[in-house]
């Protein structure tokens, strides 16, 4: 099993603020995993974001 990924790692990965990563979690965008009052997620769930979300710019290019 893969290490959980703290709300800062997350926000990193992504290049995107604290409270962003807070808004895909609450928007339900980005499952998490809740132990006792910590908040992680899973690498393949940010991996799942990160594909659904990813668009082809059109300019031929992979």
């Amino acid at each position: 099993m893969e290490a959980l990924l703290t709300r800062e790692d997350v926000a990193e990965a992504l290049a995107v603020s604290l409270r962003t990563v807070d808004y895909l979690r609450s928007s339900g965008k980005l499952s998490a995993v809740h132990i006792q009052r910590s908040v992680r997620f899973l690498p393949d769930e940010v991996r799942k974001f990160v594909a659904e979300n990813t668009t082809r710019s059109g300019l031929g290019i992979l």
